[in-house]
């Protein structure tokens, strides 16, 4: 179900079918009614759509999670069709429809029409309501009964294919002896489900995951992989998408993940598209059959490994990417049994239309339509294909060989039908931008095994070789996430999308300036830093500011037309961020451009500087007259909060914006300071004074700050997501209240006070949620705030437990020196044992990075009436979208700069641990300003506040940073601190 108009724009359909509202009716004479409505309006108009059975239908559900089920991967049988009735309302993200006609008893030589019928409604602006059973005797005349069963000439018939015929591979278990052997003995964190065996670590960066777990997750396991990449945007990297249900590759790109594509996306957590990316059919004594789930599935962190056991026979499958080149290759491998017969499809994208061209037996190009984006942009591009086994026996074939008509049908192929092999490979290569060379494959192990080597060698050094080591399981569990989140991390700032949210090719401003740039920044990334950067102030608009997001790569023209208030203040402190770290102030000096759409000839340039005074006065003359507030803008952090009119958006004031412009403000003022622009940093002060003036006057009441602020007629300020909100039902909001404490705008009582506000009111089971409890629902009718009014899928942000929130709340318990609770933040935002921190959570991948903690209520009436229930832990808790965030970058910061405690600051050291006692005896390796570090950890008397400090045996002098909420780190100036390592090894012990 969709009910949005066709466009040529990417749909992500999680997305349509999380604001398509499904609701169930009763009727006493038709039975079960379904009712759709688009709530997020298309253009002007709320589609709306009814469904119903002429015979009388007994039940319904509405979504694919219900019919399909998590079998269907391994099954290919929806669990639906194996039920009496079905499962009612559901309001997921897969707006999939089911209407079931009451049974009826069919006699030897009768006959039963079943008639299903449909009323399309082009605007329902208002929400569904019994009301709407009045359409049904109308609709139900509309179908006379002589008009129903004609065949019509053209009528679409379908037609049977390889992919509809063929089942699964019925696959074995793996015994504890093939365990042992395929991969280690010695395994970590192993993760079970009464005594089955379900996934675990080994060696240094591998996860496994078994068919049993497979089953069990609603969202298929899957993995990203880069080639060609380092920590800086370069189109040349080439990205592929693969899942354990048997998708090797998919929606392989180089450069623009949105408009580069080469093989197909699988976006079906069902697998319900078995044609997309590329598939593998085994023959197996004269049966052809798809390889789905296997007996086990193993990630690295370049690398996919599928293992199918199927009575004697044993398959292996690899898909893992090059340092070298760009480049991403796939073996199979037979490792017992004899060998085989098998056909490798390649479904390649058909907005791009490929065409292949063969240049010797063992190498094929691939060209883009003339007529499609890549090839307007890159004339010469193309990706070629090589076959990377000799003496093989095969044969190449299009779409054609997969019917049984034998004609072409829809779909563009690239397919290999190998005969009797146990051994073969094939490898892609990108060639968008530029030629390149393929990495010949000679031997696929060693080949593996060495791509698999530098994968592990980049990132020991993007994460300057930080490790951890300690008896508490907490320590390991916190250690076995960082590489993931590393990946994680560079594939949301290099090739910008997620296994969920597929549509990303551009830089989110917030979002580059945070995770990604804190994560170059904690590891010491600098001219990396610095060249992210440049690319940020290179698209400034002229006026000073941003647009929501931008392409960063060739199509830079394509980029939102508007943003959220908060945007620019996140520029301002990334920059000054930098400038604190390094001390680099002549970066302020660099030219840079500013954005043109007219191109680059008429493009203005000036320093960063005046990039930089730009933007501040364009926020000033911005603020709220009479008061030093920026303004709404339209939106701030949580995308569910915007205004519902234009009206409404200049009448509100966002606490949080508010807060954000004076740490950005606050933050810049020692970037003058440091230049020695007294007359700028004097400036900026007052405006910070007038700024935390106005707040606690106008934004606080009662010691409570307000969610937002609303500009009456009178021009009075009224509060709402307040105690004395009277219009929102909601009375606490979490961003303000983190914010106030990051900013430095509080004072440490008021500090204290909202923490525990937070404790009160805003903590679930699974973390800090964004308000106390979500927008009231009114069947999609906008009021105040757009989706969160309008969304009828509880979950992402409107089901309020969002990932990167949580994790500025563990900034903030870190600030004030709460290690334990900083520590459970930590572990709440880790998948690993996630049920030891989280009882009440559902099993889900476990080596990577969950934007939000969703649940599944019937709807959002049910998520209403029972919301304090899921507060209690007594309803299940899902893993929302994965990998496309901030937040594995704010993870890695998180660590190093809190939890280690380690920073530097306009060229001072910093030593700040925040740690719990049960840590009492960690151990951290970390490269610091090129020297290895081994730091040992002594918790014995507080959790923060070093008493003693020595570098390989030497006592440091204390002197105590400034903290405005508690007793603070030590600081020493990094060249005398310098002067006391060594090249090649250095202890050094904290005694809390």
């Amino acid at each position: 179900m969709g009910l949005k108009e066709v466009s040529d724009a990417l749909v992500n359909e999680y997305y349509v079918s999380q604001y398509l509202e499904r609701r169930i009716l009763e009727d006493t004479n038709y039975g079960t009614v379904v009712c759709c409505r688009q709530n997020f309006k298309a253009s002007t108009e709320t589609p709306w759509l009814l469904l119903t059975c002429k015979n009388t239908a007994e039940s319904a559900s509405t979504d694919g999670i219900q019919f399909y089920g998590k079998s269907y991967r391994e099954t290919g049988i929806p669990e639906s069709l194996l039920k009496e009735k079905l499962d009612g309302e559901c309001s997921g993200e897969l707006a999939i429809v089911a209407l079931q006609e009451k049974p009826f008893l069919l006699k030897k030589d009768e006959t039963h029409h079943s008639v299903f019928v449909g009323k399309y409604v082009s605007n329902h602006p208002e929400s569904t309501t019994e009301k709407d059973l009045d359409l049904l005797s109308d609709v139900i005349n509309e179908f006379e009964e002589n008009t129903i069963h004609q065949e019509k000439e053209g009528s679409f018939k379908p037609s049977k294919n390889i992919f509809n015929a063929a089942t699964f591979l019925p696959v074995h278990n793996l015994d504890l002896e093939e365990l042992d052997h395929y991969f280690s003995k010695e395994k970590r964190h192993l993760e079970y489900k009464g005594d089955q065996l379900l996934s675990f670590f080994y060696e240094e960066n591998n996860h496994v995951v078994l068919k049993e777990k497979e089953i069990l997750v609603d969202r298929p396991h899957g993995h990203i992989m880069q080639a060609k990449a380092g920590y800086t945007p370069d189109e040349s990297i080439v990205s592929t998408t693969s899942y354990a249900c048997g998708v090797f590759n998919s929606h392989i790109t180089q450069g623009n993940t949105n408009f580069n594509r080469f093989l197909s996306l699988s976006s079906s957590q069902f697998n319900l598209e078995v044609e997309t990316g590329q598939r593998i059919f085994i023959e197996i004594e004269d049966k052809k059959y798809l390889l789905g789930i296997p007996s086990a599935f193993e990630m690295g962190l370049n690398y996919c490994r599928w293992i199918y056991k199927f009575k004697e026979h044993c398959f292996q499958i690899r898909t893992w990417t090059s340092k070298d080149a760009p480049q991403v290759n796939m073996d199979f491998k037979v490792l017992n049994g004899s060998k085989v017969n098998i056909l490798v499809t390649n479904n390649l994208d058909e907005a791009i239309d490929w065409k292949i061209q063969e240049l010797n037996p063992q190498e094929f190009v691939a060209k883009p339509n003339k007529e499609s984006q890549i090839a307007n942009k890159f004339p010469s591009s193309q990706f070629r294909i090589r076959l990377q086994s000799n003496e093989v026996n095969y044969k190449i074939t299009g779409n054609e060989t997969l019917y049984d008509d034998g004609k072409k049908h829809g779909g563009s192929f690239f397919n290999i039908s190998v005969k009797e092999t146990s051994n073969f490979c094939i490898s892609f290569l990108g060639e968008v931008v530029k030629g390149s060379n393929f990495v010949a494959i000679k031997n696929t192990d060693i080949q593996f095994a060495l791509d698999c080597k530098n994968a592990k060698e980049d990132w020991n050094h993007l994460s300057s070789n930080l490790s951890l080591k300690g008896n508490d399981k907490d320590i390991s569990v916190l250690q076995e996430i960082l590489p993931w989140y590393g990946v994680n991390a560079l594939t949301h700032l290099l090739t910008p999308h997620g296994l969920e949210q597929f549509d990303g090719a551009a830089w989110g401003t917030r979002d580059t300036t945070q995770g990604p740039f804190e994560l170059l920044l904690c590891t010491e990334k600098y001219d990396e830093a610095k060249e992210i950067l440049k690319i940020i102030f290179s698209n400034q608009n002229t006026d000073g500011g941003w647009p929501q997001w931008w392409m960063f790569d060739s199509f830079s023209e394509i980029r939102a037309g508007s943003s959220h208030g908060d945007i620019h203040h996140w520029c301002i402190i990334a920059l000054g961020n930098y400038i604190k770290a390094t001390g680099d102030a002549e970066i302020l000096s660099e030219i840079l451009p500013y954005y043109n759409e007219k191109g680059t000839e008429t493009v203005e340039k000036t320093s960063l500087l005046e990039h930089i005074e730009r933007l501040i006065d364009m926020l000033v003359d911005s603020f709220i007259p009479n008061t030093s507030f920026v303004p709404f803008g339209g939106g701030d952090w949580n995308d569910s909060m915007q205004p519902a009119s234009k009206d409404l958006a200049e009448k509100l004031i966002s606490s949080w914006t508010v807060e954000l412009n004076y740490q950005a403000f606050s933050n810049f003022t020692e970037v003058y300071q440091l230049i020695g622009d007294h007359k700028k940093e004097t400036r900026l002060k007052n405006i910070c004074a007038n700024i935390k003036a106005d707040f606690n006057k106008y934004l606080i009441k009662d010691n409570i700050v307000a969610g937002h602020g609303l500009i009456e007629d009178d021009n009075s300020i009224s509060l709402l997501l307040h105690p004395s909100d009277t219009k929102t039902n909601i009375q606490y909001r979490l961003l303000p209240m983190i914010r106030g404490i990051i900013s430095g705008i509080f004072t440490k009582e008021q500090a204290q006070f909202h923490l525990n506000l937070i404790e009160k009111h805003l903590k679930g089971p699974d973390g800090a949620r964004l308000m106390n409890r979500p927008p009231k629902y009114n069947g999609g009718i906008q009021t105040i705030f757009q989706r969160a009014e309008s969304s009828s899928f509880f979950g992402r942000e409107i089901g309020i437990m969002y990932m990167h929130a949580h994790l500025r709340y563990a900034e903030t318990q870190a600030r004030v020196g709460n290690a334990t609770a900083f520590v459970k933040a930590l572990r709440q935002a880790n998948p690993i044992a996630y049920n030891e921190i989280v009882t009440c959570g559902d099993f889900r991948q476990s080596n990577c990075y969950y934007s939000s903690s969703d649940v599944t209520f019937k709807n959002r009436y049910e998520a209403d009436e029972r919301y304090e229930e899921l507060k209690e832990g007594k309803i299940t808790l899902k893993g929302g979208w994965r990998i496309y965030s901030s937040g594995p970058g704010i993870y890695m910061g998180l660590l190093v700069w809190h939890l280690l405690g380690l920073r530097t600051e306009y060229g001072k050291t910093i030593i700040d641990p925040v740690i719990p006692k049960n840590f009492d005896g960690l151990s951290a390796s970390i490269q610091y300003k090129g020297y290895p570090l081994t730091i040992h950890f002594s918790v014995k008397e507080e959790e923060y506040h070093p008493k003693k400090i020595t570098v390989n045996g030497k006592n440091i002098d204390i002197i105590y940073q400034e903290n405005q909420y508690r007793k603070g780190g030590v600081l020493i100036n990094t060249s005398k601190f310098i002067e006391l390592l060594k090249q090649d090894k250095n202890d050094i012990n904290i005694q809390l």
